[in-house]
């Protein structure tokens, strides 16, 4: 995967040249072994041109101006790797992420590690990431004590953990439960014991946050066969999630009809993702989040088998993509193209891909077309197929114009 690189200047390179050994003085010597010394630390990595996460990390360097945008597609270039098991790259990437981006890096990895058994990898990740914290202030740094925290938990290191959680806020902590209540860390929970701890929180406007630790709780419930258990929470998930008519807790009632199908609620199922239907309708075209929840809800219903339904919304969402803004459209675009691919062909996909490369040049700003560039790389190594060559013509282009 790597090797070793003796990248030393050409003078002291120099130096380092076979000579018989009577005609090298102990200085020489000695500073042949500090150059190899000072080196051992750097690797040549494998330049893979096929490779889109490759590619998406030389397409990368457009953003470098924008420190957080650049982080935020570089996380999602370390996760990729992770999920590939190459944590050998994921973690020389992350480690030089500029500005607080490698904190958030090594607690996301310190996770993907502990799932993979990399546990030698999760315990250096999440050592790192747990004192590269102090370095944070307000949600970023609640963002990664949480995820060490939970990846505390599932070393089975509590005492630590709960050391960790105790700096948490109350929202945060409540993530942190529902991701542990997920994990099966925590004991399962009746729908009564559930809202009892809802009842604790002091913050407004988070029914979001509510209904994904009533979903957890209900998937725990699910998971440990107590099916009964588990339905009594989807009227109150459902109830949550519409309440208040914010976007991002509807977006739960897709979660939800997931939790269902996956108990043998069908009806439940049918009746969560209907009403999230429903609910989509009422918001603008143009709403950046409309199209890929659409299409992720079309994700549900091709797994479903029910196809004509699954065209008729997808064609719902492809209509919104010209409404949606600029900035936004590549990343809504690629959405619709992955459900797009499965319903209709790989040809189908690339014609939507080309029209995410094209939104993303139709802005003034290079860092718009370099965004647009990453995203269409990962969208072919999440596909985990080649990307085709009028895709790679396109990217190319944006490529060259980032370079002059």
């Amino acid at each position: 995967m790597v090797t070793s690189l003796l990248c030393a200047s050409p003078v002291l390179t120099a130096l380092a040249l076979p000579e018989a050994a009577s005609q090298r003085s102990e200085t020489e010597v000695l500073v042949d072994e500090l150059v190899r010394d000072s080196q051992k630390h750097k690797i040549k990595r494998k330049e893979d041109p096929a490779d889109p996460v490759w590619n998406a990390e030389l397409a990368a360097a457009g953003l470098a101006g924008d420190l957080t945008a650049y982080n935020e597609q570089m996380l999602k270039i370390i996760r990729l790797y992770a999920q590939r098991g190459d944590f050998t790259e994921a973690l020389y990437v992350a480690e030089r992420l500029p500005g607080n981006g490698t904190v958030r890096a090594h607690a996301e990895l310190a996770l993907s590690a502990t799932r993979a058994g990399e546990t030698a990898v999760a315990d250096q990740c999440v050592k790192l990431a747990s004192e590269q914290s102090a370095r944070l202030s307000g949600l970023p740094a609640e963002q990664v004590r949480s995820l060490c925290a939970q990846v505390l938990h599932l070393r089975g290191r509590g005492q630590e953990a709960t050391a960790m959680q105790e700096k948490l806020g109350e929202l945060e902590l409540l993530l942190l439960e529902s991701r542990l209540h997920e994990d099966g860390r925590l004991p399962a929970l009746t729908l009564e014991q559930a809202q009892a701890r809802l009842a604790t929180i002091q913050s407004r406007g988070v029914a979001e946050r509510m209904a994904l630790f009533l979903l957890a709780c209900a998937r725990q419930q699910f998971l440990k066969g107590s099916i009964e258990a588990g339905r009594a929470f989807l009227p109150a998930i459902g109830k949550l999630a519409t309440d208040e008519g914010l976007p991002h807790a509807q977006h739960v009632l897709v979660e939800l009809a997931r939790a269902a199908w996956m108990a043998g609620e069908t009806k439940e199922a049918h009746k969560a993702l209907n009403v999230f239907f429903r609910c989509c309708e009422r918001y603008a075209d143009g709403a950046e989040w409309k199209a890929p929840y659409l299409a992720d809800a079309v994700a549900l219903l091709i797994d479903w088998k029910e196809i004509d339904e699954a065209q008729a919304w997808l064609k719902v969402a492809e209509a919104c993509l010209p409404k949606v803004f600029v900035m936004d459209a590549p990343q809504a675009i690629l959405a619709v193209a992955k459900q797009r691919e499965r319903l209709d062909g790989a040809a189908e996909g690339d014609r939507l891909a080309i029209q995410a490369l094209r939104a993303g040049k139709a802005h003034p700003h290079p860092r718009v077309h370099a965004t647009a560039a990453v995203l269409v790389w990962l969208h072919y190594a999440e596909l985990q197929r080649p990307v085709p060559a009028t895709v790679q013509q396109l990217l190319s282009i944006t490529l060259k114009e980032e370079e002059r």
